[in-house]
């Protein structure tokens, strides 16, 4: 929009009744706002066009974060899933080195005892026996 003095004495709103219809004055006064806008700020108007591109990036954005986010949690729960697999995991494996430990110590003994039941017969042998 022009900012004239003729652009403002020729604008015209409906009327109904004596009053004018607000939307028509509403967007004429938007119109003037934005033609001020860009006569004083003449690096905005690009700016202002450019927020819907950055609004939908930002949207974007945002939303891969969540996405993202959302994976992390799920990570997390599977990884928490994981942890709980390995630790019931490394507690059957503890009992087992457990029981193998006492087999082994049980073991020995029979075995320490079954080696001097044996060196008692071949004491009680003679020499006379053996040959």
């Amino acid at each position: 929009m022009e900012l004239t003095k003729k652009t403002l004495e020729e604008v015209r709103f409906k009327t109904k009744g004596k009053w004018y219809d607000g939307r028509q004055v509403d967007a004429f006064i938007d119109e003037i706002i934005s033609s001020l806008d860009e006569l004083e700020y003449p690096d905005y108007a690009p700016v202002e066009s450019e927020v819907p591109e950055r609004v939908d990036s930002a949207e974007i954005e945002l939303a891969a974060a969540r996405a993202a986010m959302s994976g992390d949690e799920m990570k997390l729960r599977d990884l928490r899933a994981e942890i709980e697999r390995l630790t019931a995991q490394k507690d059957e494996l503890t009992k087992n080195i457990s029981l193998l430990k006492s087999f082994k110590e049980q073991f020995k003994a029979s075995v320490g005892k079954d080696i001097d039941e044996i060196k008692e017969k071949l004491d009680s042998f003679t020499s006379d026996t053996l040959l």
